[in-house]
């Protein structure tokens, strides 16, 4: 997205992060336009999965009502591994 909607787009993503009850962090690439969330669940709460795609829908609507596009570059998906 263009940098310049970065902030917006962090805005947005902390009302989503509230709205479901997700807790979101934003790494790598925000200052050059290209910011990645990481939506944290606890692992095997259903509940939480299901609230964090729901979250992770609505964050990219909003990436492309900013003009930005969504792409895999760090891999999309749910992770099961046990730490």
């Amino acid at each position: 997205m263009p940098r310049s909607l970065v902030p917006a787009m962090l805005a947005r993503v902390e009302e989503i992060g509230v709205k479901h009850g997700v807790r979101i962090a934003i790494i790598a690439h925000a200052g050059d336009g290209h910011p990645h969330p990481l939506l944290i669940t606890p692992l095997g709460d259903d509940n939480a999965r299901v609230a964090a795609q729901a979250a992770f829908a609505d964050i990219i609507d909003q990436a492309l009502d900013l003009g930005g596009t969504v792409t895999g570059e760090h891999g999309v998906g749910c992770s099961n591994a046990t730490a």
